[in-house]
């Protein structure tokens, strides 16, 4: 008796789990017409959007200032490293002995200087004599004043991203615009005021 009622629930067991498979097919068979419906919808949103002008990001000019101003900063940071760092022995300054080149060197300038600016800067400090530690430098700097340990506090910067000044409290103006190319800030114009 205990074998029959065994195989009979056994029987029930598999009945019932075959009626659940066909049942849950049935609703994974919607469920999945369900979400290619919402899927074609979402595409279809997306092909309407991507033909809207995207919203524009607002810029906060402080932040857009500051950067300017940290640009500018690195900027004479490495003209200084190029040209005010090494000497020879006897303390005569020399471009930098890693970079060794002026052309090296104007390159490296590219990325911080408009590429006028940068011929400036070259014309400015590189001679054409040499020691042995290199090639001899103009040890006057090219700068009127330095922004080096000046704080974004200590100067005043306005304009806009296409050409920002930063004014010094000696009337040195540094001119740095955005460069799309580099995708980052530029000095164009160096002044005394």
């Amino acid at each position: 008796m205990l074998k029959k009622w065994l195989i009979g629930l056994f029987a029930v067991g598999l009945a019932l789990a075959a009626a659940g498979c066909s049942g849950s097919g049935d609703n994974a068979a919607a469920t999945n017409e369900e979400q290619a419906s919402e899927s074609a919808e979402n595409t279809d949103n997306a092909e309407g959007a991507a033909g809207e002008e995207p919203a524009a990001e607002e810029v906060d000019p402080a932040i857009e200032y500051q950067k300017a101003f940290n640009a500018a900063t690195i900027a004479e940071g490495k003209l200084n490293t190029l040209f005010h760092k090494d000497a020879a022995e006897d303390g005569t300054p020399v471009l930098n002995t890693v970079t060794k080149t002026s052309e090296a060197a104007r390159e490296l300038l590219l990325g911080y200087f408009e590429a006028a600016l940068a011929d400036q800067i070259i014309a400015h400090y590189v001679t054409d004599k040499t020691v042995d530690a290199g090639i001899v430098v103009n040890a006057e700097p090219f700068f009127p004043s330095t922004l080096q340990g000046l704080k974004f506090e200590d100067v005043t910067v306005e304009g806009t991203k296409e050409a920002t000044t930063i004014a010094t409290k000696d009337n040195v103006v540094y001119t740095v615009s955005w460069n799309e190319e580099g995708s980052r800030y530029i000095v164009t114009k160096i002044e005394k005021k």
